[in-house]
């Protein structure tokens, strides 16, 4: 009889995040004390804010949450057209942004001290007027990132604690869009210019080179229909088994099936025993975010138990079937397209039956 080692590996993670959290608390709060930078945070910005520069702060390593910041990025420079914008973030979610016009620069966080520390300095001597920080948790290392840049406003979220904060706004528990519409209206209020901002839709400009390869690839495939197919998550909890994507390719022969993923996740994908309308795309050279973007961008809708694919066809208005482990998900609903959410009530989502999802596409399609 095989051991399946799941239901102990699992909470031993769940403790070692916790952990991590607490930590994470305990050093920021040992810096604050160290820098002195106790106190209550003010709660305003100069009226007829005029911002030559602004930076975005979101050094969470999540695609998804820089993907729907892009929002505030679009709606910011309406408010000051004549401002340069940067965004510090995760080595893999700038990636999404390289190529947003509204965007002036890109740089990649990195917790070592060094790095961190040339990064502030540039910073710093490019006197940035604004910093919008957009991560849950303070890190100790952005605490220091912060000082070292010293912009001459600083707004962030729950960070009444802490006095170098110009602005701290409250982070309501609702859809993450609504956090960036709280820095807008607030930026609204202190701006001279009189523009429309309550867009909240996601911007997402896909590299020429893998939206060609997505084309081509796409082209060759047999069947009018196709569908993206992500089996993928970022927790062994939320993925789909190559069972589960067989037996809904094989209860809809009449549609061609995409697989994304990671590089080494498509390569496990090749070397599985898939039906004849699942399709496996090229990836050598290519980001693989960036095709997974394109292909959901010229597919016909989008099957996921990930978030960032999610909002990836939200931007694109791609219909969504979207596979929760747990009800209480809707934070990262899609907002603007069409979308079906199935909260399967499993703590992994590979122990699904495959006949309970088929019979829910079947009114998806």
């Amino acid at each position: 009889m095989s051991l399946n080692l799941k239901h102990i590996t699992e909470p031993l993670r769940e403790l070692n995040r916790r952990k991590n959290k607490y930590l994470r608390r305990v050093r920021s709060a040992a810096l604050c004390r160290i820098l002195n930078i106790k106190g209550a945070a003010s709660h305003f910005l100069p009226q007829r804010f005029k911002p030559a520069r602004i930076v975005f702060l979101l050094t969470d390593n999540k695609l998804g949450d820089m993907l729907a910041a892009t929002c505030l990025f679009r709606e910011t420079k309406k408010l000051f057209p004549s401002a340069e914008l940067y965004v510090i973030g995760g080595r893999t979610p700038v990636n999404l942004i390289k190529n947003n016009p509204y965007i002036r620069g890109v740089f990649e966080f990195s917790r070592n001290l060094f790095s961190m520390f040339v990064l502030g300095e540039k910073l710093r001597k490019m006197k940035i007027d604004l910093l919008v920080d957009l991560d849950d948790l303070p890190l100790a290392q952005t605490f220091l990132l912060i000082k070292t840049i010293a912009p001459k406003y600083l707004i962030g979220f729950d960070r009444d604690r802490y006095n170098f904060y110009t602005v701290s706004l409250p982070a309501a528990q609702e859809h993450i869009t609504k956090r960036h519409k709280a820095v807008i209206k607030l930026l609204e209020s202190s701006s001279p210019n009189d523009a429309d901002c309550a867009d909240d839709k996601y911007d997402l400009f896909v590299d020429e080179d893998c939206l060609k390869a997505a084309q081509e690839f796409l082209a060759s495939l047999p069947k009018r229909e196709t569908y993206v197919l992500n089996i993928f998550s970022g927790s062994h909890k939320r993925d789909l088994s190559f069972e589960q994507a067989s037996c809904i390719a094989e209860a809809f022969k009449d549609k061609n099936f995409v697989l994304t993923g990671s590089e080494a996740n498509l390569n496990k994908c090749l070397n599985a025993n898939l039906p004849a309308n699942v399709f496996v795309p090229p990836c050598k050279g290519l980001n693989t975010v960036m095709l997974s973007c394109a292909l959901i961008k010229l597919s016909d809708g989008l099957i996921s138990p990930d978030t960032f694919p999610v909002h990836a066809a939200d931007a694109f208005a791609k219909k969504v079937f979207v596979i929760f482990r747990l009800s209480g998900n809707s934070l990262w609903l899609p907002k603007h397209t069409k979308h079906f959410a199935f909260c399967s009530g499993y703590d992994y989502l590979k122990d699904i039956p495959p006949q309970n999802i088929i019979s829910l596409l079947k009114d998806f399609f």
